[in-house]
């Protein structure tokens, strides 16, 4: 029985990470997704954020596989879900990735922190503010300004795809 526990937990650890890092969601978010409010062939789920304002969002056929393989384990109401198949809190969740940290010996990361590195790794790939203020939630721009973290490679690749000296060789 301890064997099945710890293989369930290891999914639903896995599972979580990977929804976090791939969607963006808040804990808040995280915590409420319900399990029918996920429709594994879009590979999105409905998720409620602050003031219950309701959005969709977005994962890879890869955390699909993960939540597959997780949710068969349990008969929770809600996506991810505690051993008693009951509704996962903040301290929960935050506990658990502290745990898991702490195991592969990496600095403490939080939940917000999975939130903020969707937010800076998708403006660096795909830098559109408007679409990323959508898929996060927020009312206005200016939340979204924080992850623009702008580094100093990243003005240097900027440059090279925008110089025309280079481009048009003289």
């Amino acid at each position: 029985m301890v064997t099945k526990d710890l293989k369930i937990y290891g999914l639903h650890n896995h599972a979580m990470i990977l929804f976090l890092l791939d969607t963006g969601v808040s804990v808040g978010e995280l915590i409420a997704i319900e399990k029918d409010k996920v429709d594994q062939n879009s590979c999105s789920a409905k998720v409620i954020g602050k003031g219950n304002k309701k959005r969709v969002v977005f994962f890879s056929p890869t955390t699909s596989i993960a939540i597959l393989k997780y949710t068969s384990s349990h008969n929770s109401k809600y996506l991810f879900a505690t051993e008693q198949n009951r509704q996962l809190d903040r301290y929960n969740v935050a506990k658990a990735l502290k745990r898991i940290c702490q195991r592969a010996g990496v600095p403490n990361y939080s939940p917000h922190n999975f939130r903020h590195t969707f937010a800076v790794n998708y403006l660096h790939k795909y830098p559109n503010i408007y679409a990323l203020q959508q898929m996060m939630g927020h009312s206005s721009l200016d939340m979204v300004k924080l992850y623009l973290v702008i580094s100093e490679q990243d003005l240097k690749l900027a440059h090279m795809h925008a110089s025309r000296v280079d481009i048009w060789n003289l």
